[in-house]
């Protein structure tokens, strides 16, 4: 099925598929609506894409706000634990993200950490999401946020899409910050929202 349909004349068209009538010579007015209704198509199948990605990857109860740790391995244990006692992972995950952290801090200069397991073998996927009631020393840099991963083998074909976006939003320093403030659960994906937004092709 289409997802816009336009035409030079009134046509009918079952479903909910948008139409917009337009002159046969298209005028600066009909470039508008156009214009007006793919932007509309095309937030709706963004907010879809977003919502699949949401539901894949983030949980309610995985939001940490304002832990006090005073080491990132001290971090990776206790988001590790939540994780485990919620049955995203087992009990070789934890070693296998402290394997993978001793090799290459995951820690980037804009105050963040993406730790991750060595290999794709959580029971549930999940990132677990920390900010820190003050920054710690992480590897070469001071972090005050934590986006530690667990994906299970049925959700890797999302991985990359996901990644990506997310090393993106991480790369900017002011959205750290932003989410470093963030009180609630909710707060956090209207943020990532908006990024997504305005930032995602």
């Amino acid at each position: 099925m289409p997802d816009v349909i336009l035409s030079t004349s009134m046509i009918k068209v079952g479903g909910k598929t948008p139409d917009l009538i337009i002159r046969p010579e298209v005028s600066m007015g009909d470039r508008f609506s156009i214009q007006a209704v793919l932007t509309k198509e095309i937030e709706k199948l963004k907010k879809r894409n977003f919502n699949t990605l949401t539901r894949v990857f983030f949980a309610h109860d995985q939001f940490y706000p304002s832990i006090r740790v005073k080491k990132s391995e001290e971090c990776i244990r206790y988001l590790c634990g939540r994780l485990k006692e919620e049955s995203f992972v087992d009990d070789a995950f934890e070693a296998s993200v402290l394997e993978r952290e001793s090799l290459i801090p995951t820690s980037i200069q804009t105050g963040v950490a993406l730790p991750h397991a060595t290999i794709v073998h959580a029971l549930k996927t999940s990132v677990a999401i920390a900010t820190l009631h003050e920054a710690i020393e992480w590897g070469n840099q001071r972090v005050s946020v934590v986006l530690l991963f667990a994906i299970a083998k049925e959700d890797i074909h999302y991985l990359n899409y996901f990644y990506a976006i997310i090393s993106r939003f991480a790369m900017d320093e002011a959205n750290i910050q932003r989410l470093a403030k963030c009180a609630t659960f909710d707060a956090v994906i209207a943020l990532l929202y908006e990024f997504y937004l305005h930032n995602v092709q």
